[in-house]
């Protein structure tokens, strides 16, 4: 029996998306600042959702008015 070697970790695939990400990432990568971190993005997320649940819950109980802020808070994450 012959054993073959392990071939790597080769990524073959794309997606449909693939040539339009690839455009994106060659025009806005350069320009986010060298300071902001993968972690940066993930505490913004808990504020963000921090704030879509405050909305939701101030339209409950206190005035309908803040509903709209809440769907302009989930309108970036729907897309």
């Amino acid at each position: 029996m012959e054993k073959k070697g392990f071939g790597g970790a080769f990524k073959k695939g794309e997606s449909i998306l693939g040539p339009w990400e690839k455009a994106f990432v060659l025009r806005w990568v350069n320009r986010i600042p060298n300071w902001l971190e993968t972690y940066h993005l993930t505490l913004l997320t808990l504020l963000w959702t921090g704030l879509v649940i405050f909305c939701a819950w101030q339209v409950r109980v206190w005035d309908k008015s803040f509903g709209f802020g809440a769907f302009l808070l989930r309108l970036p994450s729907s897309t």
